[in-house]
């Protein structure tokens, strides 16, 4: 019927998984310029999302966390 696996495989059991499967901090490029706005939220409760449009004249970018939103223009 469907897949039912034995035993937790290899990868998620070793110290490195536990090191490197959580982003502190995240960050995502909008791409489209004609926007004023994009927010890009953390992957991790205890992490920070960073979003950002590069423009002509300038940056656009906006943090974010679980308790705050900073925007800079």
């Amino acid at each position: 019927m469907g897949y039912k696996p034995t035993r937790l495989p290899a990868i998620f059991t070793d110290p490195g998984w536990a090191l490197l499967g959580t982003s502190i901090l995240s960050t995502s490029n909008c791409g489209n310029p004609a926007l004023r706005l994009f927010g890009f939220g953390p992957t991790a409760a205890e992490g920070y999302g960073i979003g950002y449009i590069i423009k002509e004249d300038g940056i656009s970018l906006y943090a974010s966390g679980l308790f705050f939103l900073f925007a800079l223009h």
